[in-house]
Protein backbone atom coordinates (compact mmCIF):
# COMPACT_ATOMS: atom_id res chain seq x y z
CA UNK A 1 0.00 0.00 0.00
CA UNK A 2 1.83 3.19 -1.14
CA UNK A 3 -0.57 5.89 -1.17
CA UNK A 4 0.88 7.22 -4.38
CA UNK A 5 -1.93 7.26 -6.84
CA UNK A 6 -2.28 10.53 -8.80
CA UNK A 7 -6.19 12.13 -8.32
CA UNK A 8 -7.29 12.14 -11.19
CA UNK A 9 -10.57 11.99 -13.69
CA UNK A 10 -9.79 8.36 -14.30
CA UNK A 11 -8.88 7.86 -10.48
CA UNK A 12 -11.15 10.38 -8.57
CA UNK A 13 -10.66 10.60 -4.86
CA UNK A 14 -13.31 10.59 -1.85
CA UNK A 15 -13.54 12.97 0.63
CA UNK A 16 -15.69 12.70 3.92
CA UNK A 17 -16.06 15.72 6.04
CA UNK A 18 -17.80 15.19 9.41
CA UNK A 19 -18.60 18.06 11.69
CA UNK A 20 -19.51 17.66 15.50
CA UNK A 21 -22.38 20.05 16.22
CA UNK A 22 -23.01 18.59 19.74
CA UNK A 23 -24.04 21.54 22.50
CA UNK A 24 -20.07 21.93 23.34
CA UNK A 25 -19.42 23.57 20.46
CA UNK A 26 -21.33 26.38 21.08
CA UNK A 27 -18.35 27.20 23.95
CA UNK A 28 -16.19 30.48 23.04
CA UNK A 29 -13.07 30.67 20.45
CA UNK A 30 -11.02 32.85 21.05
CA UNK A 31 -7.70 33.14 18.06
CA UNK A 32 -5.69 36.16 18.44
CA UNK A 33 -8.28 38.94 18.11
CA UNK A 34 -11.02 36.70 17.37
CA UNK A 35 -13.64 35.93 18.92
CA UNK A 36 -16.61 33.51 17.90
CA UNK A 37 -17.83 30.05 18.50
CA UNK A 38 -16.25 26.48 18.01
CA UNK A 39 -19.33 25.96 15.91
CA UNK A 40 -18.61 28.59 13.43
CA UNK A 41 -14.69 27.60 13.72
CA UNK A 42 -15.71 24.08 12.50
CA UNK A 43 -18.04 25.99 9.42
CA UNK A 44 -15.32 27.91 9.06
CA UNK A 45 -12.52 25.17 8.58
CA UNK A 46 -15.06 22.64 6.91
CA UNK A 47 -15.97 25.48 4.34
CA UNK A 48 -12.66 26.09 3.49
CA UNK A 49 -11.85 22.44 2.93
CA UNK A 50 -14.35 22.66 -0.03
CA UNK A 51 -13.22 25.58 -1.23
CA UNK A 52 -9.65 24.04 -1.39
CA UNK A 53 -10.86 21.43 -3.56
CA UNK A 54 -12.78 22.48 -5.90
CA UNK A 55 -9.96 25.36 -6.35
CA UNK A 56 -7.81 22.16 -7.14
CA UNK A 57 -10.44 20.62 -9.40
CA UNK A 58 -10.18 24.02 -11.28
CA UNK A 59 -9.04 24.03 -15.09
CA UNK A 60 -9.45 26.79 -17.24
CA UNK A 61 -13.15 27.19 -17.42
CA UNK A 62 -14.12 24.25 -15.64
CA UNK A 63 -14.23 21.66 -13.34
CA UNK A 64 -12.76 18.66 -13.06
CA UNK A 65 -14.52 15.42 -11.76
CA UNK A 66 -11.61 14.69 -9.56
CA UNK A 67 -13.51 14.48 -6.11
CA UNK A 68 -16.60 12.97 -4.75
CA UNK A 69 -17.53 14.52 -1.51
CA UNK A 70 -20.15 13.98 1.06
CA UNK A 71 -20.58 16.87 4.28
CA UNK A 72 -22.55 15.65 7.69
CA UNK A 73 -23.12 16.87 10.26
CA UNK A 74 -23.42 14.70 13.90
CA UNK A 75 -25.07 15.37 17.04
CA UNK A 76 -27.43 12.97 19.56
CA UNK A 77 -28.40 9.79 17.21
CA UNK A 78 -28.31 12.02 13.87
CA UNK A 79 -25.98 12.12 11.31
CA UNK A 80 -27.29 13.70 8.36
CA UNK A 81 -26.06 15.41 5.32
CA UNK A 82 -25.62 19.22 5.36
CA UNK A 83 -25.31 19.92 1.42
CA UNK A 84 -28.15 18.72 -0.50
CA UNK A 85 -29.75 17.35 2.48
CA UNK A 86 -32.37 14.55 0.44
CA UNK A 87 -28.84 13.21 -0.75
CA UNK A 88 -27.59 10.36 1.56
CA UNK A 89 -24.59 9.66 -0.46
CA UNK A 90 -21.15 11.29 -1.72
CA UNK A 91 -21.94 13.30 -4.91
CA UNK A 92 -19.31 14.71 -7.25
CA UNK A 93 -17.99 18.04 -6.12
CA UNK A 94 -18.49 19.90 -9.51
CA UNK A 95 -22.49 19.41 -8.38
CA UNK A 96 -21.19 22.14 -6.02
CA UNK A 97 -23.39 25.29 -6.76
CA UNK A 98 -20.79 28.11 -5.99
CA UNK A 99 -22.62 30.60 -7.74
CA UNK A 100 -25.40 30.40 -5.14
CA UNK A 101 -23.10 30.62 -1.68
CA UNK A 102 -22.89 33.56 0.12
CA UNK A 103 -19.48 34.79 0.40
CA UNK A 104 -17.96 35.45 4.03
CA UNK A 105 -15.26 37.94 5.65
CA UNK A 106 -12.81 36.40 8.67
CA UNK A 107 -10.16 39.45 9.62
CA UNK A 108 -8.10 39.40 12.89
CA UNK A 109 -4.97 40.42 13.82
CA UNK A 110 -1.97 39.00 15.54
CA UNK A 111 1.79 39.59 16.26
CA UNK A 112 4.30 37.92 14.19
CA UNK A 113 7.48 36.22 15.58
CA UNK A 114 9.15 39.80 15.37
CA UNK A 115 6.56 41.01 17.52
CA UNK A 116 4.69 43.18 14.76
CA UNK A 117 1.40 43.89 14.13
CA UNK A 118 -0.55 41.96 10.82
CA UNK A 119 -3.46 41.53 9.61
CA UNK A 120 -4.96 38.51 8.22
CA UNK A 121 -7.83 38.36 6.37
CA UNK A 122 -9.52 36.16 4.04
CA UNK A 123 -12.92 35.34 2.16
CA UNK A 124 -14.73 32.07 2.29
CA UNK A 125 -17.77 30.85 1.15
CA UNK A 126 -19.96 29.90 3.95
CA UNK A 127 -21.34 25.97 2.75
CA UNK A 128 -21.77 25.10 6.24
CA UNK A 129 -24.38 27.24 8.94
CA UNK A 130 -22.62 26.70 12.67
CA UNK A 131 -24.94 24.61 14.89
CA UNK A 132 -24.58 23.28 18.65
CA UNK A 133 -26.93 21.08 20.57
CA UNK A 134 -27.48 17.86 21.88
CA UNK A 135 -24.27 15.74 22.65
CA UNK A 136 -21.54 14.30 20.78
CA UNK A 137 -22.25 10.75 18.80
CA UNK A 138 -19.05 9.77 17.75
CA UNK A 139 -20.29 6.04 17.20
CA UNK A 140 -22.85 6.85 14.70
CA UNK A 141 -20.64 8.95 13.13
CA UNK A 142 -18.03 6.37 12.79
CA UNK A 143 -20.59 3.67 11.37
CA UNK A 144 -22.41 6.01 8.65
CA UNK A 145 -18.72 7.07 7.90
CA UNK A 146 -17.65 3.34 7.18
CA UNK A 147 -21.35 2.80 5.64
CA UNK A 148 -20.40 4.95 2.88
CA UNK A 149 -16.99 4.44 2.50
CA UNK A 150 -17.50 0.97 1.76
CA UNK A 151 -20.34 1.53 -0.86
CA UNK A 152 -17.86 3.83 -2.62
CA UNK A 153 -14.81 1.61 -2.77
CA UNK A 154 -17.43 -1.39 -4.12
CA UNK A 155 -17.83 0.27 -7.04
CA UNK A 156 -15.13 -1.25 -9.54
CA UNK A 157 -14.46 2.10 -10.99
CA UNK A 158 -12.95 3.35 -7.56
CA UNK A 159 -10.99 -0.09 -7.07
CA UNK A 160 -7.55 1.54 -7.53
CA UNK A 161 -8.13 5.36 -6.33
CA UNK A 162 -6.30 7.07 -3.85
CA UNK A 163 -7.60 5.73 -0.67
CA UNK A 164 -10.40 7.65 0.50
CA UNK A 165 -9.91 10.54 2.91
CA UNK A 166 -11.80 11.40 6.34
CA UNK A 167 -11.68 14.43 7.97
CA UNK A 168 -13.48 14.19 11.39
CA UNK A 169 -13.88 18.37 12.51
CA UNK A 170 -14.59 18.61 16.78
CA UNK A 171 -13.20 19.90 19.98
CA UNK A 172 -12.16 16.64 21.06
CA UNK A 173 -14.43 15.99 24.13
CA UNK A 174 -14.06 12.61 24.63
CA UNK A 175 -14.21 10.69 27.51
CA UNK A 176 -12.34 7.03 28.14
CA UNK A 177 -15.93 5.31 28.13
CA UNK A 178 -16.75 6.48 24.90
CA UNK A 179 -13.00 5.94 23.41
CA UNK A 180 -13.22 2.47 24.30
CA UNK A 181 -16.54 2.16 22.38
CA UNK A 182 -14.85 4.21 19.35
CA UNK A 183 -11.51 2.29 19.37
CA UNK A 184 -12.88 -1.05 17.50
CA UNK A 185 -15.56 0.97 15.08
CA UNK A 186 -11.56 3.12 14.26
CA UNK A 187 -10.99 -0.58 13.38
CA UNK A 188 -13.47 -1.42 11.32
CA UNK A 189 -13.38 1.46 9.36
CA UNK A 190 -9.28 0.62 8.77
CA UNK A 191 -10.42 -1.92 7.31
CA UNK A 192 -11.80 -0.22 4.42
CA UNK A 193 -10.07 1.24 1.45
CA UNK A 194 -8.51 0.67 -2.37
CA UNK A 195 -5.68 -1.27 -3.39
CA UNK A 196 -3.57 1.81 -2.94
CA UNK A 197 -3.95 2.14 1.00
CA UNK A 198 -6.57 1.91 3.86
CA UNK A 199 -9.44 4.65 4.31
CA UNK A 200 -7.32 8.31 5.99
CA UNK A 201 -8.92 9.34 8.70
CA UNK A 202 -7.65 12.72 9.93
CA UNK A 203 -9.21 14.75 12.86
CA UNK A 204 -9.13 18.53 13.06
CA UNK A 205 -9.21 19.75 16.86
CA UNK A 206 -10.97 23.05 17.34
CA UNK A 207 -8.62 24.57 19.94
CA UNK A 208 -9.34 28.37 21.03
CA UNK A 209 -6.42 30.49 22.80
CA UNK A 210 -8.90 29.52 26.15
CA UNK A 211 -8.16 25.90 26.32
CA UNK A 212 -4.77 26.82 26.80
CA UNK A 213 -3.37 23.78 25.07
CA UNK A 214 -0.09 23.02 23.55
CA UNK A 215 -0.18 23.53 20.02
CA UNK A 216 0.42 20.91 17.40
CA UNK A 217 -0.37 19.88 13.95
CA UNK A 218 0.61 16.56 12.44
CA UNK A 219 2.26 15.39 15.78
CA UNK A 220 4.16 12.46 16.57
CA UNK A 221 3.90 9.57 19.33
CA UNK A 222 6.03 10.78 21.27
CA UNK A 223 4.16 14.48 21.40
CA UNK A 224 1.29 13.47 22.49
CA UNK A 225 1.48 10.25 25.08
CA UNK A 226 1.68 13.15 28.35
CA UNK A 227 -1.76 12.74 28.79
CA UNK A 228 -2.24 15.40 26.41
CA UNK A 229 -6.35 16.78 25.59
CA UNK A 230 -5.51 15.64 22.05
CA UNK A 231 -4.86 12.09 22.88
CA UNK A 232 -7.96 10.85 22.35
CA UNK A 233 -8.43 12.01 18.68
CA UNK A 234 -4.60 11.01 17.87
CA UNK A 235 -5.97 7.24 18.77
CA UNK A 236 -8.53 7.65 16.10
CA UNK A 237 -5.81 9.44 13.26
CA UNK A 238 -4.01 7.83 10.69
CA UNK A 239 -0.25 7.57 10.62
CA UNK A 240 0.86 9.80 7.83
CA UNK A 241 1.53 7.92 4.66
CA UNK A 242 5.22 8.23 4.63
CA UNK A 243 4.68 10.52 0.83
CA UNK A 244 2.00 13.17 2.37
CA UNK A 245 4.46 13.19 5.86
CA UNK A 246 7.34 14.15 3.68
CA UNK A 247 5.58 17.05 2.04
CA UNK A 248 3.48 18.13 5.31
CA UNK A 249 7.07 18.10 7.27
CA UNK A 250 9.29 19.41 4.51
CA UNK A 251 11.74 21.92 6.14
CA UNK A 252 10.47 20.98 10.16
CA UNK A 253 11.89 19.10 12.22
CA UNK A 254 12.09 15.22 11.50
CA UNK A 255 11.03 12.40 14.26
CA UNK A 256 12.12 8.59 14.04
CA UNK A 257 8.06 8.44 15.04
CA UNK A 258 5.74 8.14 12.41
CA UNK A 259 3.71 11.66 12.42
CA UNK A 260 -0.56 11.10 13.23
CA UNK A 261 -3.19 12.48 10.49
CA UNK A 262 -3.97 15.04 13.47
CA UNK A 263 -4.18 19.14 13.20
CA UNK A 264 -5.27 22.10 15.30
CA UNK A 265 -8.01 24.14 13.44
CA UNK A 266 -6.89 25.26 9.93
CA UNK A 267 -4.16 23.70 9.30
CA UNK A 268 -5.89 20.67 7.79
CA UNK A 269 -5.14 22.72 4.47
CA UNK A 270 -1.56 21.38 4.25
CA UNK A 271 -2.59 17.93 4.34
CA UNK A 272 -5.04 19.06 1.05
CA UNK A 273 -2.34 20.77 -0.48
CA UNK A 274 0.00 17.67 -0.11
CA UNK A 275 -1.99 15.78 -2.29
CA UNK A 276 -0.81 14.52 -5.83
CA UNK A 277 -3.62 16.23 -8.05
CA UNK A 278 -3.53 15.98 -11.62
CA UNK A 279 -5.18 18.61 -13.59
CA UNK A 280 -5.80 18.05 -17.03
CA UNK A 281 -8.28 15.51 -19.17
Amino acid sequence: MSYSQTISERHKALVIIAIDQSGSMAEPFEAHSLITSKSEIAAIVASAIIDELIIRSQADNYRLDLFDIAILGYHNDIVEPLIYRNINRPIPLYMLDCSSVIKEYISYHYKNNEGHLEIFSETYSQWITPQAKGVSNMGEMFRTVTKLIKQWCANPQHSESFPPIFINISDGVIGAKQLSQLLPLKDILDTTGTSDGKTLTTNVLIVSRRDKFPYLDFPTAEQIEQRHPATPLAMLSSPLPPMLQKRIREGKPQSIYPHLALCYNGAILEFISALNIKKER
